[in-house]
């Protein structure tokens, strides 16, 4: 598969959305926010009491269902992944299939149907033609958490041009060193400190003489 991927690319390529500096900030913050900020500004409805299907308990998904439940609604969440399922699950959503989930009560319309009995109405209303919300309905991702983004972008991008010694072809992680730096200089920029560790703690972490 390695090699495969190497024959296709051609050149050295870092997985930048796979760095934590990306997934973590980017996708679960940015993403949650304005995606359900577009929602309301494209609806205007009130998410209190509503129920709330997630389909799907990746990284954008999750900064989705955490903002949809703090807003009051009620959150469900549809996974094919049992160990996403299970985190979700673990952080208090439900977890159904998605033939269940769209089937839940919060979101019908109570009409009439024949002799008067009341018929619930099912409508989709389909937001941006299907594409990013985030960015269509709303403004995307504020540049507060962008920016963690595009730093990583700009040091591996200059990482892969000032190598001494180029990277095979192929599809890299981004490199420890590039992560730290890049939320070391964010903390900074928002007057946060954090420890460090000590010579003595770094040579206990690397030794299997000194218990746990």
């Amino acid at each position: 598969m390695a090699a495969a991927i190497a024959a296709e690319l051609g050149a050295a390529v870092f997985a930048v959305n796979d760095a934590a500096t990306k997934h973590l900030f980017d996708n679960r913050y940015g993403t949650g926010q304005s995606t359900l900020d577009g929602i309301l500004r494209a609806t205007n409805i009130l998410l209190a009491g509503k129920v709330f299907v997630v389909v799907g308990y990746g990284w954008c998904g999750r900064g989705l269902a955490l903002r949809a439940r703090g807003m009051g609604a009620r959150v469900v969440v549809c996974e094919v992944d049992p160990v996403a399922a299970l985190e979700a699950v673990m952080e208090g959503y439900q977890v159904r299939p998605g033939a269940v989930a769209y089937t839940l009560p919060g979101g019908n319309r109570e009409g009439s149907g024949e002799g008067g009995a009341p018929s619930p109405e099912r409508r989709v209303i389909v937001l941006a033609e299907g594409r990013l919300v985030g960015q269509s309905c709303a403004e995307a991702s504020p540049a507060e958490v962008m920016d963690l983004t595009f730093a990583t972008q700009a040091l591996a991008v200059t990482g892969l041009a000032t190598a001494a010694d180029p990277l095979p072809p192929g599809l890299h992680p981004v490199p420890a060193e590039i992560e730290e730096r890049v939320a070391r200089h964010k903390l900074a920029a928002l007057g946060i400190r954090c420890d460090h560790l000590t010579a003595a703690q770094k040579a206990y972490l690397k030794s299997w003489r000194l218990g746990t």
